[in-house]
């Protein structure tokens, strides 16, 4: 059904892929969660056409099928280029920013605190306990003050010397 002495170019080429039964289905097949419908007009009625517009930029997710509508990503996540949901921030690190790109963006808990997966912020060591490390995702990091050493109330201490003797 195609001319191919008007369009010889397309010899050896793959022009379009159709499936080898009835096309009974609504055709254009909706472009994945992911990447962007193509309308092929700027009225954004929905995917319209069976080319898809490419994959959503880093820093934004698409999550629908035949989607057009970019999403930031939220906070205590990244997205890179083409994903349909946020990644989490990794275990110790943490962002309260939006429209992040790579995990490398997220930032890394201090010593003293500690950040589960996903989290927004970082959370502090209670009180009567110290973390030296940076990085820590789970209060279990954070180390109890030795014998009757006590930081006095203060949270998110760093070090063993932050833990003083209490004597009485």
């Amino acid at each position: 059904p195609c001319d191919w002495r008007a369009t010889p170019q397309l010899l050896g080429k793959w022009v379009q892929a159709l499936p080898q039964s009835a096309l009974d289905d609504d055709f254009p097949y909706p472009c994945a969660a992911g990447l962007l419908g193509s309308t092929g007009d700027d009225q954004g009625l929905g995917q319209r056409s069976s080319f898809c517009g490419g994959r959503s930029p880093a820093g934004t997710y698409q999550p629908l099928e035949a989607g057009l509508t970019l999403l930031a990503c939220r906070r205590g996540s990244y997205c890179p280029r083409g994903v349909a949901d946020p990644l989490p921030c990794r275990s110790g690190t943490y962002s309260n920013w939006t429209n992040l790109e790579s995990a490398g963006e997220c930032i890394t808990a201090e010593p003293g605190y500690f950040a589960p997966l996903g989290s927004i912020s970082q959370q502090s060591c209670r009180s009567d306990t110290y973390n030296p490390l940076a990085g820590s995702s789970s209060d279990l990091d954070c180390l109890p003050c030795p014998g009757n050493s006590t930081t006095d109330g203060q949270t998110g201490q760093r070090f063993r010397t932050d833990c003083q003797c209490t004597y009485g």
